[in-house]
């Protein structure tokens, strides 16, 4: 008996042509997307367009970033696989129809609309508090490393430029020499108006080597001055009997340590100390997250290996998006110090932030059954430490660890699933610009998972 099956011909012709949007589900990230960026404010994107008519017609600004908000929403993060998802991925010709972007059109949209990421992951808070989702009772703040461009392998020690110098300043000498004996035996032979030996790339390259040194030596230099700088004011800023005890800081005085790094490929990221990969070159993002709902109101990416100094800035940023404050801030030991347990509490907010006890003050317990009067007298350690013993703020400060750790998680990805691990771009302020709009991005898909839930 013979097989029925139904058929099929994939060359057949249609008498009509079809509608691509016919062969998408209704709930279809493409939508969802078309569907947001039509609510956005595009006043910023559009105020720098030419509006006297002059010139060829530029692709539509809402069309591009639908496009660049598809891909990264799937973690296609390349312009060149965002302009082949235009081509082949139904979704995306669904959002652009006719038109085919190429990879350049896409990157160049990127740069010349970069500073517009901060007032679109702006409008992705707004959007997001509006609809309910921010409840502003407990907010996590946290800090997670990421990998720029440049290779910790590359990074040159300010210890060892001099030997270095030395070493290819020898060669080249070495190589001069030998150049110039072969130059007079070749006059000797063939006469002096002949050419002499070529210079070999290797003697090229050494030539670029030192000059790199160079400018490497005099980077690190200038940011010893400027780091030195800004110790003397937050020196002059302590209190006499918080001081560290060491010399005030003095920047006309000041030279890098023998350890100090710089990266030539990105001199303005830094190593950064990850828990997952150890010691990396990259940059420190921050954001402060609503400990309900997973959404980011307010973000920043820096160049700095620690997360102590960043923590009023946050909070600042958080009072001018959304013009509230958090009852309580959840943080981990990084952040802590009495400067910012004093700041938070004179912001009228709760700070849970664990304190770095010393080897000494581990054993003990924490102060407990106290009056209020003597709960007001507890320096800002030991108050931390009281406040953290209490069940109900065991409770709160657990959160933490639920909401922003989960958001890196969501962010980055996982091995089978891999998200944003590693900045694409160079200098701060293009990685900067990239990680506002993943927290925009981010904010976007918990609003989406809001809606359809």
């Amino acid at each position: 008996m013979a097989h029925s099956f139904r058929h099929h011909d994939p060359n057949q012709a249609y008498l009509l042509p079809p509608s691509p949007q016919d062969w998408l589900p209704t709930d279809h990230l493409a939508y969802f997307v078309r569907d947001v960026v039509s609510t956005l404010d595009m006043s910023v994107i559009l105020a720098s367009y030419s509006s006297d008519g002059r010139g060829a017609a530029a692709y539509s600004p809402s069309m591009m970033l639908s496009v660049i908000f598809y891909g990264w929403l799937r973690d296609v993060y390349s312009c060149r696989k965002l302009a082949r998802l235009c081509r082949e991925d139904l979704g995306a010709r669904v959002l652009v129809g006719a038109e085919q972007p190429d990879f350049r059109s896409l990157n160049r949209f990127r740069l010349v609309h970069g500073n517009a990421m901060d007032d679109l992951y702006l409008q992705s808070v707004l959007l997001c508090s509006k609809a309910g989702m921010v409840t502003m009772t407990d907010m996590a703040v946290d800090g997670t490393r990421i990998s720029s461009y440049g290779s910790k392998g590359r990074n040159i020690r300010y210890g060892r430029i001099e030997a270095e110098e030395e070493r290819h300043r020898a060669f080249l000498r070495e190589a001069k020499a030998r150049a110039d004996a072969a130059d007079a035996e070749e006059d000797s032979l063939f006469g002096p108006d002949e050419a002499g030996p070529a210079l070999k790339e290797e003697v090229a390259s050494r030539e670029k080597r030192l000059e790199l040194l160079g400018k490497a030596k005099a980077a690190m230099d200038a940011d010893a001055k400027e780091r030195a700088a800004a110790n003397r004011k937050r020196w002059d800023e302590t209190p006499p009997k918080e001081r560290p005890h060491t010399k005030r800081p003095d920047p006309e005085t000041a030279t890098p340590e023998d350890t100090d790094q710089y990266n030539p490929v990105d001199p303005e990221s830094r190593v950064q100390y990850s828990c997952q990969s150890g010691f990396i070159q990259g940059y420190n993002g921050q954001v402060a997250v609503d400990a309900d709902s997973q959404v980011i109101v307010a973000c920043d990416l820096t160049n700095s290996p620690t997360d102590v100094g960043l923590l009023p800035q946050m909070l600042d940023q958080v009072e001018k998006n959304l013009g509230s404050k958090p009852e309580r801030v959840l943080a981990d030991s990084g952040y802590y110090s009495a400067k910012n347990v004093e700041d938070v509490r004179g912001r009228n907010m709760t700070p849970l932030i664990p304190p770095v006890l010393k080897k000494s003050e581990r054993a003990a317990e924490p102060p407990a059954d106290l009056t209020d009067d003597e709960v007001v007298e507890l320096s800002a350690k030991n108050w931390m430490r009281y406040m953290l013993a209490q069940p109900s703020m065991k409770v709160i400060f657990g959160k933490r660890r639920t909401s922003v750790e989960t958001v890196f998680g969501q962010i980055k990805g996982s091995p089978g699933n891999p998200g944003h691990r590693r900045f694409l771009r160079l200098t701060l302020e293009k990685c900067r610009q990239d990680w506002f709009l993943i927290c925009c991005l981010h904010n976007l898909s918990k609003y989406r998972g809001f809606k359809t839930a």
